[in-house]
């Protein structure tokens, strides 16, 4: 138990590291209705099946149920309320993507929309929007969404672990009845 926990905190530790360096570029990338601005960042050592898994979780944060557009391998929610993005709904896109080789990770590209016409984080406005309150807010809505991912991708592992040292303290538990067995056999032996 004493192990769990210690491995526990220090996957939480490591995550909590991560999140604290989350490296979130801002660039104008092509949508399926346009060129908007967007935010990349990459979520190393997380499959991207947990990526979305956690990227559903997230938006619920936000009372959005995502849907997922497999023409497109877009999830999107549409009037999503965040107050202190936009006074009006906005509409949420995530295009969620891993690679396996040459090393695990996932990346994942948000764009923010209004439903009217668009124009909330647009590519024209990419520089003035930057470093607005806007801006950062969606920065740290990722922030925190990729520190989340990558806890319960840790917490993930840990219960992997622990599936797995259970099963080799069973293999233990045999072995060291089969032992048991084999020096009854042995003293069995001896005596006749």
């Amino acid at each position: 138990m004493k192990k769990t926990t210690l491995i526990l905190v220090f996957a939480l530790t490591l995550s909590w590291a991560f999140a604290q360096s989350v490296d979130i570029v801002e660039a104008a990338r092509t949508s399926i209705n346009g060129t908007y601005k967007s935010y990349l960042f990459e979520l190393p050592d997380v499959e991207e099946k947990q990526a979305e898994e956690d990227w559903k979780k997230w938006m619920e944060h936000f009372n959005a149920k995502p849907k997922y557009d497999k023409k497109n391998k877009l999830w999107y929610a549409e009037n999503v309320q965040i107050s202190q993005l936009n006074k009006t709904p906005v509409n949420v896109y995530a295009s969620i993507f891993g690679e396996e080789k040459p090393f695990k990770r996932t990346s994942v590209i948000v764009w923010f929309a209004l439903e009217e016409n668009q124009s909330l984080l647009d590519a024209d406005s990419l520089k003035a929007k930057g470093d607005s309150f806007e801006g950062q807010y969606a920065r740290d809505i990722l922030t925190n969404y990729a520190m989340n991912a990558h806890r319960s991708q840790a917490e993930a592992t840990l219960k992997a672990e622990e599936t797995l040292l259970d099963e080799y303290n069973k293999e233990l538990k045999n072995l060291q009845k089969d032992q048991d067995d084999f020096n009854k056999t042995i003293e069995k032996s001896k005596k006749t």
